[in-house]
């Protein structure tokens, strides 16, 4: 069984997961999905404790290894 299939991200997570590692900056990645930051934020978060990730890198590259992303 794939790991992603244990848990998933939700479309936004998705979203901000595939800005963020195009290395979008919080502000363009609020701007690119009309949110605001602290929305950004928040998603970040989740996907933090979902992934088991301490930071925006671990996030992308934690992603990447449970499948939730492909570069």
């Amino acid at each position: 069984m794939n790991e992603a299939q244990n848990f998933y991200l939700t479309k936004r997570e998705k979203d901000v997961l595939n800005l963020m590692a195009k290395e979008y900056t919080i502000q363009e990645i609020a701007n690119s999905l009309f949110i605001g930051t602290e929305t950004v934020k928040t998603h970040r978060k989740k996907m933090m404790l979902k992934l088991d990730a301490h930071s925006a890198v671990g996030i992308v590259v934690k992603a990447i290894q449970k499948g939730f992303y492909q570069l």
